[in-house]
């Protein structure tokens, strides 16, 4: 025969179902001040970065800062894929095609002004590297890229900014390796090289 359970301990009745709401309040409370915790962690985290982080994972690109292979770590943020490793003047794209990320803070509509410092591994004599630049799918231009690195104002349109992430794509046809041109041993196809980015 089954023992009879206390009144307070019993389904339904008042008691128990007083103490069971306790215990769950109790509990949300300690998970409520756990995830509280972890936010604010990882808002200070995000805060002391000098290129923080959208909830979309797009680095942001301050207006009026231009970023440079002087603070790596940041730099790399933006590169998004196609690269080769970060040096201490930028990075060198791989293959023919190699990707640039930002966000644009605060964009509320109009054209937003920007600049690629770029360069090419080519010899001064040979034809420059041929560049072709996307902006999230919409083409904004073929520019002509030689060993001096050489700044190249885009200007985006609002169909290439969306809401404020853009993926910039620059595609090199026909990227040399530095073995094409001498007794180099580096046989990296590479492509546009990247020193500077920055929002006007």
């Amino acid at each position: 025969m089954n023992e009879r359970l206390p009144d307070k301990d019993m389904p339904g009745t008042t008691a128990g179902t007083e103490d069971r709401l306790a215990a769950m309040e109790a509990r949300i409370g300690r998970l409520e001040a756990k995830i509280a915790q972890l936010g604010s962690a990882n808002t200070a985290e995000r805060e002391t970065n000098d290129a923080p982080w959208t909830a979309s994972g797009f680095p942001v690109l301050a207006r009026g800062t231009t970023v440079t292979a002087e603070t790596t770590d940041i730099f790399a943020r933006f590169l998004a894929s196609g690269w080769w490793g970060v040096e201490a003047w930028g990075a060198w794209g791989r293959d023919q095609q190699h990707a640039i990320r930002f966000h644009v803070p605060g964009y509320r509509g109009g054209y937003v002004d920007m600049t690629l410092t770029l360069q090419a591994f080519v010899p001064p004599n040979h034809d420059p590297l041929e560049v072709h630049v996307t902006a999230n799918g919409l083409f904004l231009g073929r520019h002509a890229v030689r060993a001096a690195p050489r700044p190249i104002r885009l200007r985006l349109p609002p169909a290439a900014v969306g809401h404020g992430d853009v993926i910039l794509y620059l595609q090199s046809p026909e990227p040399k390796s530095p073995a094409t041109f001498s007794d180099s041993l580096d046989q990296r196809l590479l492509g546009a090289g990247l020193v500077a980015l920055g929002l006007s």
